[in-house]
């Protein structure tokens, strides 16, 4: 692998620690992280969240938590 596939990579594993990290602090700012590692892990919480912040049209929180959900289910 070349140094620039190496730092694609890394850049790639900040920007995914990025939007974990920022997932659960929208989460408790909003009021929906009553335990935050538990909300990442059920998806019905997560979906019951998109749909809450739909309605209140917050377009970059629900594009962040999008990109999570994506996350975690290809890590699964």
């Amino acid at each position: 692998m070349t140094l620039k596939g190496l730092l694609a990579v890394f850049l790639w594993i900040i920007l995914l620690f990025f939007l974990a990290v920022g997932t659960l602090f929208i989460a408790s700012i909003t009021g929906f992280a009553t335990g935050g590692i538990a909300l990442l892990n059920t998806p019905t919480l997560l979906i019951d969240l998109l749909i809450s912040l739909s309605e209140k049209q917050n377009k970059f929180v629900v594009v962040l938590i999008y990109l999570n959900v994506a996350v975690l289910l290809a890590s699964r």
